[in-house]
């Protein structure tokens, strides 16, 4: 049997609406996104916005700008222009000031509020960070390909000193991993397949670029789709080049991206065609990202292919893009 490893090539980095800043390098630790400062920045609806705010409000109780704006990943810029819409709407109203040196309006829902909350939840019931558009989301992808690094010898030897190889698959695996193609391992059971693809993933990890940025969720025609997945993308610190490359630009980070380690994610004999289709939660109200978009911008192993429900056929044709 074997293994199929799927490393994303989306060609040259491109970004049309300027929504990633960045310094020399292309790694990820050495840019940043910018927070938008208005609701026409976020790429969103304004009514998305507003039922998400209203949904939060209702499950946290008082919130200010600030404390919503941290549940919602927002800046405070735009909290302000949300607060001050439900408020006209009256949706909320002020019960006091917050516990702070800065003076901070503490909101809770009205009766109307609460009722318009309610009808909000029978449509979706996601409340946390507001989500990125589909066309920022694609903007990201395309700005931080695997096909982008360079993975020497070394670095390949040292992911797979652990193993018995001879210096002739180092030079096959090395050349097959900067292709950033899809890579498919073959050979009897237990001569280490899976193990030899695992390695791949520590490669990513050792060279520079290692990290990506992986949204919490996505919008795309009114719905949430939720993408980070804490099981498979590790967080990681955004380092001191991005930092200050925050500082000089004098701008805020947007938070609703998670700088991550370039993730990995197995699939096995339970793979089936419906695995790679958003699954849809009856009781949420949203939609959860398929294995292969969170593998997006790492590796997505398909351990043990040709051992699935599904033909084998039908999986790699899943994946031809004409």
């Amino acid at each position: 049997m074997s293994d199929t490893i799927t490393i994303p090539n989306y060609g040259n980095a491109t970004n049309g609406n300027s929504t990633i800043v960045e310094r020399p390098q292309t790694s990820a630790n050495t840019r940043f996104v910018p927070a938008p400062t208005t609701i026409k920045e976020t790429g969103l609806p304004e009514e998305l916005l507003v039922q998400l705010l209203v949904r939060t409000l209702f499950t946290h109780g008082e919130l200010t700008e600030r404390s919503a704006g941290e549940i919602m990943k927002l800046p405070y810029g735009v909290m302000k222009e949300l607060f001050t819409f439900i408020q006209r709407e009256k949706f909320c109203e002020v019960k006091g000031h917050g516990e702070s040196l800065v003076v901070l309006l503490r909101y809770v829902l009205t009766e109307a509020g609460r009722e318009r909350a309610k009808a909000f939840l029978d449509l979706c019931r996601y409340v946390g960070p507001a989500p990125v558009t589909l066309q920022q989301y694609i903007d990201m992808v395309k700005s931080q390909p695997v096909n982008g690094l360079t993975i020497d010898r070394r670095t390949v030897t040292a992911a797979t000193e652990h193993l018995v190889l001879t210096p002739g698959t180092v030079d096959q695996l090395g050349e097959a991993v900067n292709s950033g193609w899809a890579i498919f391992l073959y050979g009897p059971p237990g001569n280490g397949k899976t193990v030899l693809a695992e390695a791949i993933g520590k490669m990513l990890e050792a060279v520079g670029g290692g990290e990506v940025y992986i949204p919490y969720a996505m919008e795309v025609d009114g719905q949430i789709i939720q993408v980070y997945d804490a099981i498979t993308h590790v967080k990681v610190d955004i380092p001191q080049e991005a930092s200050r490359s925050l500082i000089e630009s004098k701008k805020e980070y947007d938070t609703r991206w998670v700088l991550c380690k370039r993730p990995i994610e197995f699939a096995g004999g339970e793979l089936t065609m419906a695995t790679l289709d958003l699954s849809f939660n009856d009781s949420a109200k949203y939609y959860k990202a398929p294995p292969h978009i969170k593998a997006n911008g790492g590796v997505f192993l398909i351990d043990d292919f040709g051992r699935q429900l599904v033909r084998p056929r039908d999986l790699l044709n899943r994946w031809i893009v004409p």
